[in-house]
């Protein structure tokens, strides 16, 4: 098949609006072009690295125009970590970027005509760094030695590092140990191909508190060395609460996976967020940034408008940290659903911690356990649901409209 364009052929482009994160859309002789890492407004001479028939895809090669808007990136693996977008993009010109982003959605995709929404100012955080309460770093090989680090875009060949400007110093000096650590007993980092070696992941969890929990991610069932491990890190890090080894042997599955065995102190945290005190498993979700999800959440008890007698339905709750916020504020009955056990074992857990007997969880997938409950005769005044990325199933979505709440929270990734 023939297309507009060729792989590696250059273009000069003028860049009209903003695409995916980190992206740029201009055109070219009437195919839409999606140019990495350029701005809105520049001129640029770019590469195309994807074709397609009805748009390609670009990396710039050379700005002949820059953006007002364009910064300096403050990571020096900014481009080949896969972790950061729009550090190439000043901090004050972001929010509006994201903002258009929205707009784009909601008229482009959706078909809402303008006016017909309201959309408020984004809640934007004044030091968008450090900020993450989870950081996950990948184990592998970097010029022949083994290293931790971030995956590059779109793949898993690292990109070494244990200064991730979005993690907390303690996060990247725990990095850092353990990575000398297995340097010095020679074990071996996990091939993803092979499926052989040791070490997967690493994950670290803080709290508003400072305490920092590890998890280690293994394809295995033991840990060599674990207490020459342990006391170097108490010797270093002396906020460390706990050492968990997460046992993860499946090929190709998820990062957190498996049974777990508690090496050294605790296997949980504990957070404070809106004057509820939550309990946090090593493989729970948990929003990874305190301060805004404060935020998030105190807007959405706010779209909510819950009165001391209305129920309400948590759907996706995870560790029910909206449902038991709703909980406290209503009184009346609230229920959260969530898939997985360990999630809800920290949900009820919370609930008890925090006298909030009219919370109740059920573990199960939302799209099975949602419309048996609404077929049970479950009515709710208000219903919150915050899905994956993939959006709600459409099972459950037939269940809200069969129970009819009064008012309906999206809360999305």
């Amino acid at each position: 098949m023939e297309y507009p364009v060729t792989a590696g052929q250059l273009l000069t482009l003028d860049c009209q609006r903003t695409g995916e994160p980190g992206e740029a859309v201009a055109q070219w002789q009437g195919l839409t072009v999606f140019v990495e890492k350029a701005l809105p407004g520049e001129r640029v001479t770019a590469r195309v690295t994807e074709c397609a028939p009805r748009y390609a895809r670009a990396r710039v090669e050379q700005l002949l125009l820059p953006s007002p808007q364009r910064a300096e990136p403050s990571c020096p693996l900014y481009g080949r970590c896969g972790g950061c977008c729009l550090q190439h993009m000043s901090a004050q010109a972001q929010a509006p970027a994201k903002t258009d982003k929205v707009v784009q959605a909601l008229q482009r995709l959706g078909g809402f005509a303008p006016g017909s929404y309201r959309l408020d100012p984004i809640l934007s955080m004044a030091d968008p760094l450090h900020y993450r309460n989870k950081a996950v770093y990948a184990c592998g090989l970097h010029e022949g030695q083994v290293r931790l680090g971030l995956y590059e875009p779109g793949s898993h060949h690292l990109a070494a590092t244990t200064a991730c400007l979005l993690q907390p110093e303690a996060a990247n000096r725990a990095a850092g140990i353990v990575e000398a650590w297995m340097r010095r007993h020679g074990l071996p980092a996990y091939d993803l191909g092979a499926h052989r070696g040791l070490l997967r992941h690493l994950v670290a969890r803080t709290n508003q508190g400072g305490e920092l929990l590890l998890v280690l991610v293994v394809n295995g069932t033991s840990l060599p060395h674990a207490q020459d491990l342990v006391q170097a890190l108490r010797a270093e890090l002396p906020n460390l609460v706990g050492l968990v080894l997460n046992q993860n042997t499946r090929r190709n599955a998820p990062i957190l996976q498996g049974p777990c065995q508690t090496l050294y102190g605790r296997d949980s945290l504990e957070e404070t967020l809106l004057g509820l005190t939550f309990r946090i498993s090593p493989l729970s979700f948990f929003q990874i940034n305190p301060a805004q999800t404060a935020r998030l959440y105190q807007t959405a008890l706010d779209f909510a408008r819950l009165c001391p007698s209305e129920t309400a339905v948590d759907a996706y709750c995870g560790s029910g940290t909206i449902a038991l916020l709703m909980a406290k504020q209503s009184g009346a009955q609230v229920v959260g659903v969530e898939l997985y056990a360990g999630a809800v074992a920290d949900a009820r857990d919370s609930a008890l911690r925090n006298g909030l007997p009219n919370a109740s969880f059920y573990q199960g997938s939302c799209e099975t356990v949602l419309p048996r409950l609404v077929a049970e005769g479950l009515r709710f005044d208000v219903a919150t649901v915050d899905p994956p990325r993939k959006g709600c199933d459409r099972a459950l979505l037939r269940a809200l409209l069969q129970a009819a709440p009064q008012r309906i929270v999206y809360v999305s990734c």
